[in-house]
């Protein structure tokens, strides 16, 4: 059987970040990438992949794992005939209730989806509610009801019910809007931080270079009411924060 190779790290079950890691072959398929990877349980993952079909394009599938050991590939099923997903973000609130966040291409109609699902069983099975206003890329999640989705060109969104309804979200302080929203963290549904940033790259010499707004790290104590800015305006690019209680 040919493997994918999709190279998949277990962390033992140890004190504190200790432990040793090793790494899983996931048979089913000829050559991939692992794109995104959730836990619900201690035991229990599953992730996101691509794999080449045999016309050598990419195609979308599940990656499972009952007990963290042994793994296995399921193909997706997509929200509509003839979509392609392609999800960025995997984040599970508990054991049972997960979600997801991605672009959806219908290869029929060349039309364009901003995807978000929700598991109600750890990830085993999927809904699709009616696509996103804006397409994000990064999942924020404070618990099973409240969700931040970052990581768009525009506007974030946040929701207080589980994915069902959305509001915009566009940090400002005083005159200066930011969104460039690249990912956030809570440590409670009244304090959170938000990095910005957006750049632009150069075809031909392949610079990056930040535009505005530049890099910023915002923090609200108050549900994203008002913000303040730890550090704004500088030309490093902040993607990824993570704050703990």
């Amino acid at each position: 059987m040919r493997n994918i190779a999709f190279l998949l790290a277990i962390l033992a079950a140890a004190p504190a970040f200790a432990g040793t890691w090793t790494s899983k072959t996931v048979p089913g398929g000829q050559g991939g990438n692992l794109l995104g990877l959730a836990g619900p349980s201690e035991t229990k993952a599953f992730g996101i992949g691509a794999i080449k079909d045999q016309q050598g394009n990419d195609q979308m599938v599940w990656v499972r794992s009952p007990d963290g050991d042994t793994w296995s590939i399921q193909q997706m099923q997509p929200p509509s005939p003839g979509e392609m997903v392609i999800l960025t973000d995997l984040q599970c609130a508990s054991a049972t209730r997960c979600f997801a966040v991605g672009m959806g291409i219908n290869q029929q109609t060349m039309g364009f989806y901003n995807r978000f699902a929700i598991s109600t069983d750890g990830g085993d099975t999927w809904a699709w509610p009616p696509p996103l206003m804006y397409a994000e890329s990064r999942l924020i999640i404070l618990d099973e009801q409240n969700i931040w989705a970052v990581g768009g060109a525009t506007n974030g969104l946040k929701s207080s019910n589980g994915g069902n309804k959305w509001t915009f979200v566009t940090p400002r302080i005083g005159d200066d809007m930011f969104t460039a929203l690249q990912d956030g963290s809570f440590i409670d549904l009244q304090n959170g931080w938000l990095v910005n940033g957006s750049a632009e790259t150069d075809d031909k010499t392949g610079k990056v270079t930040a535009i505005d707004p530049k890099g910023a790290l915002l923090r609200t104590t108050d549900a994203g009411k008002t913000w303040t800015a730890l550090f704004r305006d500088v030309s490093e690019l902040p993607s990824r924060v993570k704050f703990v209680p």
